[in-house]
């Protein structure tokens, strides 16, 4: 599997003096019913703490915008169980991927 990541261009400009700098993922071979799903988690945050959103990487790509909270990571989780996260936040939502998941190492 090779993971690639491209620059994307924000629809609107930011602010005098800051710069956002987005980026899109996308994974070679990827479709959109392939199993495991490759999903990054965590996607976005409340107050700081992880919600269970997750970016499911789909055959376009996943774009990274400035909303993504946290350290994101790759993971792989079986698509029929994406849906039994979705209730859950912070401590919660890390417990289910570490159980559900399997976290994509690199170097």
């Amino acid at each position: 599997m090779l993971l690639l990541a491209l620059a994307a261009h924000a629809d609107v400009p930011p602010p005098p003096g800051i710069k956002r700098v987005p980026y899109i993922v996308k994974v070679e071979g990827m479709t959109a019913d392939r199993d495991p799903a490759v999903v990054v988690f965590p996607w976005s945050d409340s107050d700081g703490a992880p919600t269970s959103e997750v970016g499911v990487v789909g055959p376009m790509g996943l774009q990274f915008g400035r909303r993504v909270g946290g350290q994101p990571a790759f993971w792989l989780v079986p698509r029929a169980k994406l849906t039994e996260v979705a209730d859950l936040e912070g401590d919660a939502a890390e417990a289910w991927m570490a159980a559900n998941g399997e976290r994509c190492e690199g170097s």
